[in-house]
């Protein structure tokens, strides 16, 4: 509860992993000091200054006082300070493994997130079969999942903020800056959810699956292309939504490889051309030393 409500009124280091340790440190002894009714938490308290003001080479000063002395020795005595591994926070790192399938689609962000902070991670790419045999225990029937020390997470959203915030690239405590990002990729992924873009791609007729990737080309992709490239624009810039690198420049690159790698057959190339502001966010992101290191490891 104290962590909770330290986050929601700004004490808390949320986008700070080192910082939030040390909070955590501190807030893991006194939770295990309270398990020892003899030892109260002034006294804790009390012991931190001492130790402060003997470093100052003031312990005359201190000795002269048999109170404070006695609090001291008690402190000292205490096993949790005796034992400093007790008082250990783990720093380990989530156990992580992204199932999606074997192309960038909603995942790609996600992987990228992941792989640009340096975030260890199990890239499981499955086929439509292997889905089928898995479907009924996924959470929501769908992709992608991720894998959280045994915890099975769905929704790409929820899951790139996790990731995004584990990689630097997601800050929930620059409030604005949030909300800008999560209004990028919302509307990419309401792309990626329109009734075009899925009966397009599941459709195996060849030609109602030519008139579908029509209109997507003519009029699903241009719109949601059109929508980003304003919001862009306004910052004139590099980026999505500011002065850095953040999970809703993946998404946007991760859009538009899809269709300027040619891939998706019934869509020109051409057709993000005219979109300025984008095309540079994807030269931002696809000269970015990692993402160049992600796409030669894949070739």
């Amino acid at each position: 509860m104290l962590r909770c409500s330290g986050r929601l009124g700004g004490s808390y280091p949320v986008t700070s992993p080192t910082l939030a340790l040390r909070v955590d440190e501190i807030l893991h002894a006194l939770s295990e000091a309270s398990s020892y009714p003899d030892l109260l938490l002034h006294e804790i308290a009390l012991y931190c200054w001492v130790k402060d003001l003997r470093k100052l080479g003031l312990g005359g000063e201190i000795d002269k006082h048999k109170g404070v002395r006695e609090v001291e020795s008690k402190v000292e005595a205490h096993p949790r300070i005796i034992n400093p591994k007790a008082l250990q926070v783990c720093t380990s790192s989530p156990k992580l493994k992204l199932t999606y399938f074997p192309f960038p689609g909603r995942a790609e962000p996600i992987r990228l997130a992941l792989f640009i902070g340096g975030i260890p991670f199990e890239d499981e790419r499955i086929g439509a079969g292997e889905l089928e045999q898995r479907r009924s225990s996924l959470p929501f029937n769908q992709l992608p999942v991720l894998d959280v020390d045994g915890e099975v997470i769905s929704q790409a959203l929820a899951i790139l903020r996790y990731a995004g915030t584990l990689g630097g690239l997601y800050s929930p405590r620059d409030f604005k800056e949030a909300l800008r990002i999560d209004e990028v990729f919302s509307l990419v992924d309401e792309f990626y959810s329109s009734c075009t873009w899925n009966a397009s791609y599941f459709e195996k007729d060849p030609e109602k699956q030519m008139k579908l990737r029509a209109t997507l080309a003519e009029d699903t992709l241009p719109k949601t292309l059109d929508y980003l490239e304003k919001r862009v624009a306004r910052w004139n810039g590099s980026f999505a939504v500011g002065e850095r690198l953040t999970v809703a420049d993946l998404a946007i690159y991760s859009l538009l490889w899809t269709f300027k790698s040619g891939r998706i057959a019934g869509v020109p190339v051409s057709v993000v051309e005219s979109f300025k502001n984008l095309l540079q966010v994807h030269k931002t992101v696809s000269t970015h030393p990692q993402v160049v290191k992600w796409t030669a490891m894949l070739h």
